[in-house]
């Protein structure tokens, strides 16, 4: 999920695995010419990985690459799409803790970005996924606080509420103002088993998911928030 160079010629790796769940890692050498821990070294990277257990450190021995997704690191879209994805994986899973199913359903979501047409799509769809995987999926279309349903126009959705808030939505400081139609996108991602080909309002659907989720994981997001940039002004 995450890369950062240590040392003269280590890299320290971030990996989303389904026995540990986030771990971090040293691969000393990675970085030396040849190293054949280079390639699986590499962010968006699926490799079977064998590590030795340090005082302080976990130290990666072998490294098996599974794939590195070719399509992906070909089309500069789907690219910053997967980054994107990585960086939220890694704010948003805790560490040394079993994944709980998370690791096949982050691979699901990567392998969607190698064959799906809109990278957007994918992302918004996998973000809407991870909220219900980690068990903190807002009501999007019905308020927390009455009950009523969405009502047209902007509102405002807060993580700290659990979803839409029809009422009081000045008391909700973490409160996400966006379009009724995005919150009505993000409730139709979350029943589909796939994500869709075409998404209208990919700007502003993306962007809301992240800043919700900036506020869930209390930092922010810059790999997020340039993809969702990114996508001002697609008409989709």
């Amino acid at each position: 999920m995450r890369r950062q160079d240590s040392g003269e010629s280590d890299r320290r790796l971030t990996l989303l695995t389904d026995e540990y769940g986030k771990v971090d890692v040293v691969a000393k050498g990675a970085r030396k010419g040849g190293s054949r821990l280079a390639g699986a070294s590499e962010p968006f990277v699926l490799a079977e990985f064998t590590w030795a257990e340090g005082r302080s450190r976990r130290f990666v021995m072998q490294a098996r690459p599974r794939t590195s997704f070719p399509r992906v690191r070909a089309d500069y879209d789907r690219l910053t799409a997967a980054l994107a994805w990585c960086e939220l994986l890694a704010q948003a899973i805790t560490f040394d803790s079993p994944s709980g199913g998370l690791l096949e359903e982050a691979v699901g979501v990567a392998h969607c970005f190698e064959e799906s047409p809109d990278p957007a799509a994918v992302f918004a769809w996998g973000m809407v996924r991870l909220l219900e995987a980690e068990g903190i999926g807002p009501s999007w279309i019905n308020c927390v606080l009455t009950g009523d349903t969405l009502q047209t126009g902007t509102v405002a959705v807060s993580p700290m509420a659990g979803g839409y808030v029809s009422v009081d939505q000045a008391a909700y400081a973490d409160a996400v103002w966006t379009l009724a139609e995005v919150a009505i996108t993000a409730h139709k991602l979350g029943e589909l088993d796939a994500p869709p080909r075409q998404m209208k309002r990919r700007h502003e659907t993306v962007m809301a998911l992240v800043r919700y989720w900036e506020h869930v994981v209390e930092r922010q997001l810059p790999a997020c928030e340039s993809f969702a940039r990114s996508l001002e002004g697609s008409t989709e």
